[in-house]
C-alpha cells in the first residue's frame, strides 16, 4: 500500500488491513488494532484442526502455515530488482508451535479453505465463541 500511494502522490493516510491499521507514515500510525496474543493462539490452534491455510498478517510481515492448496488457488508473485522488497514473508510447519514460542499480535488473520463448508462451519462457530472476532468473507473460500 505504501509504494502504491507513493507512486499516486497519495497525501492522505493510508487505510490497510480491512482498516486494522491507519498511518500517514510507516513509524507514526493513527490508529492500530490487533489481535491479543492468546485469542491469535487460540483461532490458530482451532484453524489447525481445518483443512485450511492459516495467515498471519502484520504490518512488517506475515506468518503462514505449510499448507498444501489446490493449484487451482495458488498466486503468482513476481519481484523486480529494481524495488526492494522488505514485506518478510515467513512459512512454518506449525503456527501454534511457533507462537508458543513467540507470540505475535497480528493486525489480521486470514484463511483459505479447500470447501466452502468448512468456512461456513468456521465462521459460525468462531463468531458463536468469540465476541470480539468479526469474520469478514471476502469470497466461498476465504
Amino acid at each position: 500500500a505504501k509504494k502504491v500511494a507513493k507512486a499516486l502522490k497519495i497525501k492522505a493516510p493510508l487505510v490497510t488491513h480491512q482498516g486494522a491499521y491507519i498511518a500517514s507514515s510507516e513509524e507514526k500510525p493513527v490508529y492500530v488494532k490487533r489481535i491479543n496474543e492468546n485469542l491469535t493462539y487460540d483461532t490458530v490452534r482451532f484453524f489447525e484442526a481445518l483443512p485450511c491455510q492459516i495467515r498471519l498478517v502484520h504490518e512488517q510481515f506475515s506468518l503462514a502455515n505449510k499448507f498444501k492448496i489446490h493449484n487451482d488457488l495458488l498466486a503468482k508473485t513476481v519481484f523486480t530488482t529494481s524495488e526492494p522488497f522488505v514485506y518478510s514473508q515467513q512459512f512454518v510447519n506449525s503456527l501454534s508451535e511457533y507462537l508458543h514460542d513467540q507470540p505475535i499480535t497480528p493486525s489480521k488473520i486470514e484463511v483459505y479453505f479447500e470447501e466452502e463448508r468448512d468456512l461456513r462451519d468456521a465462521k459460525n462457530v468462531l463468531e458463536n465463541m468469540y465476541t470480539e472476532i468479526e469474520a469478514i468473507e471476502l469470497d466461498p473460500l476465504r
